[in-house]
This record gives structure tokens, sequence and C-alpha cells, in this order.
């Protein structure tokens, strides 16, 4: 993902994302968190928040994705604050992020599309 995908960033996310002939699944996620940011619990909570963020979104580009040749692979990196180590994950900068990147993630599989 990290040489041939693509990438969008955000605040707080980075969004990795490529095509793939003949995959099974019409998109696919994965979601990290480095362990150098925080302890398991945060960073278990920051995964959490970005699964159930992505879920939330998932709908819309399976609707554009119906009958394409091609599948998604999507890997969200949570790379948080600059400057900021301590506290929780910031679940609200997490949550607009990975909206705007699936709607930019839409507006590029219809432009493709067509």
């Amino acid at each position: 993902m990290y040489r041939t995908g693509r990438r969008l960033d955000g605040d707080v996310v980075r969004c990795l994302y490529r095509w793939e002939r003949g995959a099974g699944t019409p998109v696919r996620a994965g979601f990290s968190v480095s362990a150098k940011l925080f302890n398991a619990v945060r960073r278990n909570r920051a995964r959490r928040v970005m699964r159930s963020s992505f879920a939330a979104e998932r709908r819309a580009l399976l609707g554009v994705q119906e009958g394409a040749a091609r599948a998604l692979t999507v890997l969200f990196v949570y790379r948080g604050r600059r400057g900021v180590t301590a506290g929780p994950p910031d679940a609200a900068g997490i949550r607009g992020d990975i909206a705007r990147m699936c709607t930019t993630l839409r507006a590029t599989m219809e432009k493709e599309r067509t």
C-alpha cells in the first residue's frame, strides 16, 4: 500500500488506497495505529473509532462500486495531531477525516467509472 497506493491526508488520519483487479470483495479496509503514539488501550480505541466511522460511510462507496471490474483496498492510518502526544485519540477528528476521505474516494470512483 505504501509503495503502490495513492494517498489522502487529513488532520489526524492518512488514507492509502489502490484499485485491484479481480479481487473478491468490492471494498476492503484496514486500520492502523502506531505503537509509538499510545498504549494498547488508546490504540484499540482509535481503531474502534476508525472502524465505526468507516462502517457509516462504506455503504456510499459500495453503491458506486457495484458492477465495477476492480476492487478498492483502503488503509486508514491514525497519525494524531502534530506535537500532541498525550491524551486520548481525537474521535471527532477521526470521524471528520474519514467522512471527507470517503466523499473524495466516492468522487474519484465516479470519475474513473465514466
